[in-house]
Parts: structure tokens; C-alpha cells; sequence
């Protein structure tokens, strides 16, 4: 999609544009109403009873963003490997706590959602960031460009070189803006713990729990 922008934008001047543009979108780019912009490794979830009440936000000339969650390499999935990798290579195995989350205290807790058949849902805490302790008002910046995260902010508190990962006080250190997110997996995905990639809380409701709130 970024190809199609891309050409439409250098050829609508001269009205000229070319076969890509008509390959990916038809003859007749008109007849589609509203295009869903994304990455090419996303997966959108969305529930299909859902779809008419975005069509009309849409309508009303409303733009929708997608909650973005991103997967965090967990304990959990690879509990076996971790237990048989402990026998045969002790250095391999504290190797692994490196790259994963510990599937200890708080940590430990994966909500698991059913969106389909249960309608569970998450409840978006708005502007809060915790991951910035300083202003967790604003979103926190900077991490990559000052050198202390290698990669994006939910994987800050991996293959720190400086860090203990057997030693609790010190792996609870390297893991800190992680600690105030809930963690979140939905059904018949992959199971990974999920937190919000842009920094936000999204607070797990499992159907049931609202229904008898309601009660």
C-alpha cells in the first residue's frame, strides 16, 4: 500500500498514473469507500458484529485507529525447552532467562481473551504511560536514539549485559516499564503475552466478570 500512495503522489499532477496503481486497487479506485492502512506483519482482530458501527464512524468522516499489541517472548511457551536445556547446558538455559520473560509473580498473570464467542474485551486507560516513570502523561521517547534500549521499548529490559537475570532484585530492574502492564493473550492466537506497542494500558474485562457487575 505505501507503492500505491507513493505513485499516486508522483503521477497526480500529470494525471498520469500507471499500472501499478490500477493493480492493486482496479480500474475504478472510486468504488472503494474506506481503505485500511497498515504494516504488512500486522494481523487485524476485529469482531465482525463490530463492522456496522464502524462503517458508520467512518461515514461520519471519523478516522479509526487500531489498538497495536505487540508479542513479548515469554516463559510460558517455552517452559519445555527451558526444562530441558537446564540438564544438558547450564549456560544455555541462563541464556534463555536473558530473551524471556519470567514466569514469575505479576508476570506470571496472562489474560487470556476470547473476542469471538465470550465478547471479552480491554478497557483503554487513555493518555497514561506508565513505561515513562518520570511523566507518565507523555509517552516515553528517546530510548533508542540515547543508546539504552536496543531494540523497541517492550524489549528494553532484554540481553542487558549489565543485568542478573537470576538474581530476582536485578532481572525486576531490567524489566521495570513492563511491570505496570497487564498482560494480555488472545484465544486461539499464539498464546503470547501481549502488551500496547504505543505505550498505553488496556485493562482486561472478561465478559462474564462485566454481566455480573451489571447484576
Amino acid at each position: 500500500f505505501h507503492r500505491i500512495i507513493s505513485v499516486f503522489n508522483e503521477n497526480y499532477n500529470r494525471r498520469n498514473i500507471n499500472s501499478t496503481f490500477f493493480s492493486w486497487l482496479g480500474p475504478n479506485p472510486s468504488r472503494w469507500k474506506n481503505i485500511y492502512f497498515s504494516e504488512p506483519d500486522l494481523i487485524l482482530h476485529i469482531r465482525p458484529r463490530a463492522l456496522r458501527s464502524l462503517s458508520l464512524e467512518l461515514r461520519k468522516g471519523h478516522i479509526l485507529n487500531s489498538h497495536r499489541l505487540q508479542p513479548i517472548p515469554h516463559m510460558q511457551q517455552f517452559a519445555d525447552i527451558y526444562s530441558n536445556i537446564t540438564h544438558l547446558n547450564k549456560e544455555l538455559a541462563d541464556r534463555l532467562k536473558e530473551v524471556l520473560l519470567p514466569n514469575l509473580a505479576s508476570f506470571s498473570a496472562v489474560h487470556q481473551l476470547n473476542q469471538f464467542s465470550r465478547n471479552d474485551t480491554c478497557y483503554d486507560q487513555g493518555k497514561f504511560y506508565p513505561a515513562h516513570t518520570s511523566d507518565p502523561s507523555t509517552p516515553l521517547t528517546g530510548l533508542l536514539k540515547s543508546g539504552k534500549c536496543k531494540s523497541i521499548w517492550e524489549f528494553c529490559g532484554f540481553l542487558r549485559p549489565e543485568r542478573n537475570y537470576s538474581d530476582w532484585a536485578d532481572l525486576l530492574g531490567a524489566h521495570k516499564m513492563l511491570l505496570p502492564y497487564p498482560l494480555l493473550s488472545l484465544e486461539g492466537g499464539t498464546g503470547l503475552p501481549l502488551v500496547h506497542h504505543g505505550q498505553r494500558v488496556c485493562i482486561p474485562h472478561r465478559a462474564e466478570l462485566i454481566i455480573d457487575e451489571a447484576d
